[in-house]
């Protein structure tokens, strides 16, 4: 299962780390902790995406596609 890192997460939203992890505490984003690290399963996170924000779009940064970074 393919999950993101907090910070994946922060650059894929334009959050802080810690803002992410305050959305994570709070139960505003789908994920959960492993070995004490925050975790957010890839295929959670975009349909939470798609609901929340109606679209889980590609991210153009100068001219460049680029994706989320899955671990995996």
């Amino acid at each position: 299962m393919p999950t993101l890192t907090v910070r994946a997460v922060g650059r894929d939203l334009q959050l802080s780390d810690r803002s992410v992890r305050q959305l994570l505490q709070q139960g505003v984003l789908p994920g959960g902790k492993l070995a004490g690290v925050w975790r957010v399963d890839l295929e959670s996170y975009m349909e939470w995406k798609r609901e929340t924000l109606g679209t889980a779009r590609q991210h153009e940064s100068d001219g460049t596609r680029y994706y989320l970074e899955v671990e995996k």
